[in-house]
């Protein structure tokens, strides 16, 4: 059931377009742009609103500080032990959605890592958070990088979180070994 309590998507998404249009005229006006008139329809009356360049620019800084709050939050989800697979379900990602990425993995991935292209191909892309086992920083090479001691460089070798999702990994492999039969 939606309500105040449980938004739907839709109410959740209204909600931030109104908040975000609030938000960059109050940027825009902070910052010197001129208040002008629009009309709300064609011929309808008009409304007080920003310059659109000023306001698209104000909007645009939004964008990218959201961006920036997001991975904030992100790094928070991976410190916490979240998964990639939550954090994408969590962001709501589709595979082939407005991320690219064949699961809600990859697609988180790339939100919060960034395109592929965006990299030289002699670095690995990452991404760096903080785990609160060992304090270290950890450079995170995503969902499909292997094995936990290589997706996730940077843990102290006593690590107990590493040494949990190393275990994990290790029996769901063997769990997928066991039901190999030669021949497949």
């Amino acid at each position: 059931m939606n309500g105040p309590e449980n938004p739907s998507a839709e109410q959740r998404a209204a909600a931030a377009r109104d908040t975000a249009l609030r938000e960059a005229q109050r940027l825009a006006r902070d910052t010197g742009a001129q208040v002008v008139t629009r009309p709300v329809l064609p011929g309808g009356p008009d409304i007080p609103d920003v310059e659109p360049l000023a306001g698209a620019a104000a909007a645009r800084d939004l964008q990218l500080a959201c961006h920036r709050t997001a991975r904030d939050y992100i790094a928070r989800a991976r410190q916490a032990g979240h998964d990639w697979t939550q954090i994408g379900t969590a962001l709501s990602m589709q595979p082939g959605g407005d991320q690219s990425g064949a699961t809600p993995a990859d697609a988180a991935w790339t939100y919060a890592a960034g395109p592929p292209e965006t990299d030289a191909p002699w670095r690995p892309r990452t991404f760096t958070w903080s785990c609160t086992a060992c304090q270290q920083a950890i450079a995170d090479q995503g969902p499909d990088a292997g094995p936990p001691p290589d997706a996730e460089p940077g843990h102290a070798a006593d690590c107990p979180s590493l040494a949990a999702k190393t275990a994990a990994w290790d029996a769901a492999w063997a769990a997928i070994d066991s039901e190999w039969e030669p021949g497949q």
